[in-house]
Order: C-alpha cells, then structure tokens, then sequence
C-alpha cells in the first residue's frame, strides 16, 4: 500500500497515527486471513459470524500493528472495538494453544465487570480452539490467557501461585484508570511489570481518554518507538449519542426532573449513575416506587451479586440500573438506550466514559446530564465536549471562566450533596429541631438559675 493511500485512509476514518515504519491499515477483516498477518481462520470466521466485516477506526491501524508485534498505544472513544483490537492480535501471535508453556498473554483491567467483559469477548472469537483462560477462583497451572485487576494478579504473583516469566502479550486496557494516581493500582502495576521478564513481549495500552501523564507512564514500558494510535481526538463522545444537559435548580429538583423522565417515558434500557455507593442506594429508594424494572449495583455487593445483576441487565429483565462510577469503564451493554449523569460527573474522562455506555456498535442512544448551581464551576468542560460531539449546547454554559488552580481542585473534589432520600431529610430535620428545642431548653433553664439569686439579693434590701 502506497504512502498516499495510507495517509488517505487515516484521513477518512479520523486517525492520527505516528511511529517509524507503520503497518499498513487493514480495511476488511477478510485482510486479516492473507499474508503477511495470517490470522487463525476460526478467527476470521467468528468475526463474520457476528456480522465483523468492516473494522472500526482502532481496528484497521492496531491489529495490524500489533500482529508486525509492535508496541501500541491506543486512544479512541468508548464503543469503537478497542477489545476486539487486542484480542485478534493476541490470537495470532499466540497460535496455539500450549498449556505447558505457562501464562503468555495477560489483560490487565480496573474492575472485575471488565474482565468478565473481556472473557466473554475472547470466548466468541476463540470457537474452535480450546484456550485455556484463568477464571475466577481457578488455579493459574495449565492455562493460556489471563484477565483480571492489578490487585489480584500481584497477590498471586506474591504468593508464588502465578509465573509471569513467559508472558509474551501485555494488555492495559482502560490505561487511564490503571495509572490514576488516585487508585492504588499503580504499585501493583510496578509489581506486574517486574514479574513479566521476557524480553520480546509486546506491550499495548488502550483507553477513551489519555492525559500526558498516563501517555508518559505507559511509553517508559514500552519499546523506544510504540505505534501512537488517536481516534478522533483525545475528548470526544461517539455522534450517535443525543447529549443534553438538564439544569435542576437543587438537589431536590433532580429528584423531581427523574421522575418526570420516567413518567414521560425514557428509552430502556436506562444507566443511571451517581457519585457515591450511599447515593446509589438513597436514589434507588426513592424511584423504585414508580413500578420500574429496577436494580441497584455497587462495589460493596459481592462478585457473584454483581455478575447477576449485569446478566439481568443484558436480558432485559432490568430497565433501570442505578450504579456508580463501577459500570462506567469498558463495559459493553450493547443495547443501553439512555444513560442519565444524576450526578454531575467530576471529571470529563469520567463524563465520557459514563456516555460511552450508550450509542455502542452503531446504535443511537442518549446521555442526559443532571446539573444545580453548585455544578456551575465544572459545567464549561463537559459542555465543550458535547459541542465538539456534534450535539447543542448553550452559549453562556461555554463562556463561565474557571481558573487553572480551580480547575486542578474540582478535579481532586468530590461535592458535598444533599441527602436524596426523602426519609433520611426528614429524619435530619427532625434530629435538628430536636437539638434547637433541647438548646432553647437549656438557655431557658440557664436563664433561671442565674435570676434566682438576684431576685433573693432583692428581697434581702428589702427586709
């Protein structure tokens, strides 16, 4: 492929790529069977059978990067196929299936509902070879491929139950939260990396959003010249999204806007997302009463309850699932019609990976954002991110100015927001009445005890 047809290509499908000696761009899985990639047919095949024929943007430039085994850094909006973009690759360099070789391709992900995700994804395209994966609660001994968060791979590897000495294939995926310096992932990431010491291994991060910082981190674990792969540019949501955003006035007003989504009718299934564990269960509280299919799931639920939920979710059998930042990374609920923010996301990464979970594999979907005065200070960014995804925004939300030093702060900030249930208000204002009544009382028992000697002093001049 000429220069110019490559160039062309990255051109049409919004890529900005960069490195020495590019692979050339693939434009029809039906490429991946021919030489020089020369992927597994039963591959091939299983991305027909799920109607995979043309690849997305990520696609076209990764897997074939990835299988010339060079190192990738990838960045491109949530929905676009960065799974399938890893995953083919390791297929065809792997080959075979060695369960005396050890562990030779490791995914690492921030949440357990990923890595399912993940699995999931690899079992579709490995039909017709019998890959050995680690699952949950398995030993690691006679298995190919595994996936899971930092935290439990470095305590295997602690404990002596897992050898990451033959690994060959090394996934970040979600790159931006694994090295967020406000997750504890980061010493178990150095951890993996000491454990994996064969030295041809390709490396490859993926994410929807990518700072300097994280882009910095990931090269010093690459080769001295990885493919940069950008979709898009680094802040965008997928056009097939209907962005808007919802000013509330209060707290209060957002309960009030909520119930008028769900009586007006909103298009199921519904993501709903809020920025604590407690709010998650105050909101679920008070709609649940609306005679919705409705679910609630957090960190604190156990593994198995949350694997049941996000199955039920799937089937259809839950229209409305109130969840917090957990379901917001990677997971692909293909069918998500609406994902409404309760509560103002903090960040823009954490906005587009929440509106990520809606308009995937083509589909039209909407993100609806809830906002109050005390959102004022964060609104100017989102808001620039729904302009610059094609959908309206007003102009004064654009022209709100925040400082550099603020901006850092809302940032590391989480809000102080009202109580959402109704109950535990009015439970609170019972509580403070209670205290102002005991204070009054007090004040009034005080203010006899120091008249009563005055009134005796008065007597006794008397006498």
């Amino acid at each position: 492929m000429t220069a110019k047809k490559v160039r062309n290509i990255w051109r049409k499908h919004d890529l900005q790529v960069s490195g020495v000696d590019v692979p050339s761009p693939i434009q029809h899985f039906s490429d991946l069977a021919r030489p020089p990639l020369c992927t597994p047919h039963h591959v091939v095949n299983n991305l027909f059978a799920r109607e995979h024929k043309v690849p997305t943007s990520i696609q076209m430039q990764a897997i074939p990067a990835l299988i010339h085994r060079r190192d990738v850094l990838a960045c491109a909006p949530t929905g676009s196929g960065k799974t399938i973009a890893f995953l083919v690759p390791m297929f065809t360099l792997l080959k075979e299936p060695d369960p005396d070789a050890g562990i030779r391709a490791l995914i690492v992900t921030p949440t357990i509902e990923l890595a399912l995700q993940i699995e999931r994804e690899a079992f579709f395209l490995m039909r017709g070879k019998r890959w050995r994966f680690v699952q949950h609660g398995q030993t690691t001994h006679n298995k190919d491929i595994f996936v899971a968060t930092p935290g439990r791979i470095l305590s295997l590897v602690e404990q002596k139950l897992l050898d990451l000495s033959k690994v060959q294939y090394l996934v970040f995926d979600e790159g931006d939260r694994l090295w967020d310096t406000k997750t504890d992932f980061l010493a178990a990431i150095d951890g993996i990396l000491a454990a994996c010491t064969a030295p041809e291994k390709v490396v490859c991060l993926f994410t929807a959003t990518m700072s300097e910082r994280v882009e910095t981190a990931a090269r010093s674990v690459m080769s001295s010249d990885p493919v940069r792969i950008i979709v898009r540019g680094r802040q965008r949501v997928n056009e097939s999204v209907k962005q808007r955003l919802l000013f509330c006035g209060s707290e209060q007003g957002k309960i009030v806007a909520m119930r008028n989504l769900v009586r007006e009718g909103i298009k199921p299934p519904v993501l709903v997302f809020v920025q604590s564990i407690e709010r998650s269960k105050e909101l679920y509280d008070e709609i649940r009463a609306q005679g919705l299919h409705m679910a609630v799931m957090n960190a604190k639920m156990s593994i198995e309850e949350r694997e049941e939920t996000v199955t039920q979710f799937r089937l259809g059998r839950i229209w409305v699932l109130v969840t917090t930042e957990l379901l917001s990374r990677g997971i692909d609920f293909k069918n998500v019609g609406t994902v409404i923010n309760f509560d103002f996301p903090i960040t823009v990464d954490s906005y587009i990976h929440r509106v990520g979970r809606t308009g995937r594999a083509g589909k039209s979907g909407e993100a609806i954002s809830f906002f109050t005065e005390d959102d004022r200070e964060r609104l100017p960014a989102i808001a620039k991110v729904i302009k610059d995804s094609g959908s309206a925004v007003e102009d004064w939300m654009l022209e709100i100015k925040v400082g550099r030093s603020e901006r850092r702060r809302l940032q590391k900030t989480t809000p102080h927001r009202m109580i959402i249930s109704t109950k535990k208000r009015m439970m609170v204002a019972d509580k403070r009445i209670e205290r102002q009544y005991n204070r009054m009382e007090r004040e009034e028992k005080g203010g006899a005890g120091e008249e009563a000697p005055g009134q005796g002093g008065e007597e006794g001049e008397k006498g």
